[in-house]
């Protein structure tokens, strides 16, 4: 294989290694798997995430104890992934779009929507790459009264938070063969 071939494969597979990692964000922060969630960063990464400023180990305990136990549920969605690659650092910016579904004393629904995008500085250490600081800017948002809620409950398999999931046991069962 010649040189500019091999290059521009090493190019292809970094750039699906690392949008892969930023995807897997939106699996871990809707499933509240702080390990699935830890393994996105390097141990010494560093998150800016509006109300929370710090290490990334921190703000993986903050946001399964903190941030999520305020909704009933999460979906977060990662689309756009725009990523530069030199060597074993890279950028990465990700449009998000964020639904949190949450009730107040009262029983009203509401749905927080948010619309962001992700700004990732990663590097690759010991063949692996990992997040090593996080930006999220947002770019606007909108929250709206429900009136009908679980249309289809009943229906549909019901996600859930935690390895209850149907998706832990279809992925166990894939990755065992």
């Amino acid at each position: 294989m010649d040189a500019q071939l091999e290059q521009r494969l090493r190019r292809m597979l970094d750039e699906h290694e690392i949008e892969r990692l930023i995807k897997g964000y939106g699996r871990a922060i809707d499933r509240a798997d702080p390990a699935e969630l830890a393994a996105i960063f390097h141990p010494d990464a560093v998150e800016h995430h509006g109300t929370f400023e710090g290490p990334a180990s921190g703000y993986v305990d903050y946001a399964i104890n903190t941030a999520l136990p305020r909704y009933d549920t999460t979906s977060h969605y990662l689309t756009n992934c725009v990523i530069d690659v030199d060597g074993d650092v890279a950028s990465a910016e990700t449009y998000l779009l964020a639904a949190h579904l949450r009730h107040d004393d009262a029983g009203n629904r509401y749905l927080d929507l948010m619309n962001s995008r992700l700004i990732d500085k990663l590097e690759r250490r010991a063949g692996a790459w990992r997040i090593v600081e996080r930006t999220v800017v947002q770019d606007w948002d909108k929250t709206e009264k429900l009136e009908q809620v679980e249309k289809w409950q009943g229906v549909f398999v019901r996600g859930e938070r935690g390895t209850g999931d149907l998706s832990y046991a279809v992925r166990a069962a894939t990755t065992a063969r």
